[in-house]
């Protein structure tokens, strides 16, 4: 029974996170759309204020339906600032869920067996492996007699914090935090 609800909570999480993957790439996806609408809004709109001031320059009577013109193209530009605006929300939404680290625990080993069945048929790795010592790693990848572990582990804060500070003395202290994480994580036994 306890095998049974296992396995059911294991199918709902990666469901959920298929689905949250899933969203992920769907907002990637809008925000690239939306910013290349933005660029091609912007250079319509730079080529408009060229065009006015040829236009002022040649036709004073001309001036008021080229700024017609521009006043409706700041409408667009505006108006895809509250498209971007609603999917940075959404990213933000996105980017506090990933703050929880067993969620992105999770996401990670899902997006890692997702990664590894793309490139290797299935034959060639394992998911959830654990060694006769009884630790366990997210995956393992098949070299004829011998494997290679892999664990999903990120540590994102430290990481985070590189990206965040402007400050070179902090990215250097950061930096070192963070190849220390690495370094603590390459050191478990499951990586000996």
């Amino acid at each position: 029974m306890i095998w049974l609800i296992a396995g059911i909570s294991i199918v709902g999480m990666a469901v959920i996170i298929f689905l949250v993957s899933k969203i992920t790439g769907q907002v990637n996806q809008q925000l690239n759309s939306v910013t290349e609408q933005l660029n091609n809004r912007l250079k319509e709109i730079s080529q408009a204020l060229l065009d006015t001031h040829k236009t002022v320059g040649d036709r004073l009577d001309s001036a008021t339906r080229v700024f017609g013109d521009v006043q409706k193209s700041l409408g667009r530009v505006e108006e895809t600032h509250k498209q971007i605006y609603e999917i940075s929300k959404d990213i933000a939404s996105l980017q506090e869920l990933l703050r929880a680290p067993k969620f992105r625990g999770q996401m990670g080993e899902t997006m890692l067996e997702n990664l590894l069945s793309q490139v290797m048929p299935k034959e060639h790795f394992q998911m959830q492996y654990r060694f006769k010592s009884g630790d366990a790693v997210d995956a393992i990848i098949k070299l004829g007699e011998r494997i290679v572990p892999i664990d999903a582990k990120f540590t994102l804060e430290n990481f985070q914090k590189i990206l965040d500070t402007q400050d070179e003395e902090e990215k250097n202290a950061y930096r070192k935090k963070f190849i220390q994480d690495v370094k603590n994580l390459l050191s478990m036994p499951t990586f000996r």
